[in-house]
């Protein structure tokens, strides 16, 4: 058992609604692994539910934690037939809990990091790694060879890991994004860069993608990916189905998960990929691991300032 710092919210409203408390943190019959924090990551998520979106009106009943990544190191298991010991650095998935500077977890929860992985790829690649896995599954759609597949948002988080592990599969990769970031989609494998910004590209795609992804934050691409998606394609949207009343042949799919979809399922796959070929992660910011530290960062995801994860990091 240890005494430490945790940060979170009463109620839902703007970043000012954060405070910090001291809190214990022990293990339990449930959560048999008690790790450090050493970095969290901040993810969209995070603000749409400090916001209370997806609350459907409804007040908090208890102080919310946020944070569903982190990266540690274990000080205290209760099973001795662990895999993991005492001091081992580790990444740990979470629906909450994160944003505080001792986490307890459940062992099926907690996955060792790549010798090739740095700390801070560690506490960035989880959520979007498993997220960009699940937008290639074979239960949204079958990329075939020869296939158009665009990336809407593809320099992002999410969008530059789905664009690495597409190339693999012997399609043409569309990239979306800033015209700043057209060497850096290209370094990843994009077979042709659209900026998002320039009407012209986009019409000169148009109607050519058989797949789209929107990975856009917050959704803001949805028009482009409706432009470019073929009469009878299909789009996948992260963070909801796209309007498609223009097109009403195209599929439009949410990206929900099934119960086959879990972090046991993806993290070991994709941990193995990483160690026979890394997957670039973009860090946009290191911030503390603080009250003040949290809040800048919700401000920085809500002013769309920069690219790339930001890492709270405990100093």
């Amino acid at each position: 058992m240890v005494v430490g710092k945790k940060f979170g919210f009463e109620h839902y409203g703007d970043v000012d609604v954060f405070e910090e408390k001291e809190a214990t943190f022990e293990l339990t019959d449930k959560k048999n692994v008690l790790i450090k924090v050493e970095r969290a990551s901040v993810n969209p998520i995070d603000i749409t539910t400090r916001k209370g979106l997806l609350a459907k009106g409804k007040p908090l009943e208890r102080f919310r934690v946020l944070g569903n990544e982190v990266q540690g190191e274990i000080i205290e298991l209760s099973d001795s037939d662990s895999q993991f010991s005492v001091g081992d650095k580790v990444i740990a998935l979470v629906p909450s809990g994160g944003d505080a500077e001792y986490l307890a977890v459940a062992q099926k929860n907690v996955f060792k990091i790549p010798s090739n992985m740095s700390l801070d790829v560690a506490a960035t690649f989880p959520m979007v790694a498993e997220t960009a896995l699940w937008t290639l599954d074979s239960h949204f759609y079958e990329l075939k060879e020869g296939d158009v597949l665009a990336i809407v948002g593809a320099s992002g988080s999410v969008g530059s890991v789905a664009l690495q592990l597409a190339r693999a599969k012997n399609i043409t990769i569309i990239a979306v994004g800033s015209k700043r970031n057209e060497a850096y989609l290209k370094e990843l494998g994009a077979d042709i860069t659209v900026d998002y910004r320039n009407e012209e590209e986009i019409a000169a795609h148009k109607n050519r993608a058989d797949y789209v992804i929107n990975a856009s934050l917050f959704n803001q691409g949805e028009d482009v990916a409706v432009a470019l998606v073929k009469e009878t394609g299909t789009i996948l949207g992260l963070n909801g189905a796209a309007d498609t009343s223009s097109k009403p042949e195209v599929t439009s799919l949410f990206l929900q998960r099934t119960k086959e979809m879990t972090n046991q399922a993806a993290i070991p796959q994709l941990m193995a990929h990483y160690e026979k070929k890394p997957i670039q992660v973009k860090i946009g910011y290191h911030l503390p691991l603080s009250l003040e530290g949290i809040k800048e960062a919700h401000r920085l995801f809500e002013d769309q300032k920069g690219t790339g994860k930001i890492i709270l990091v405990k100093e």
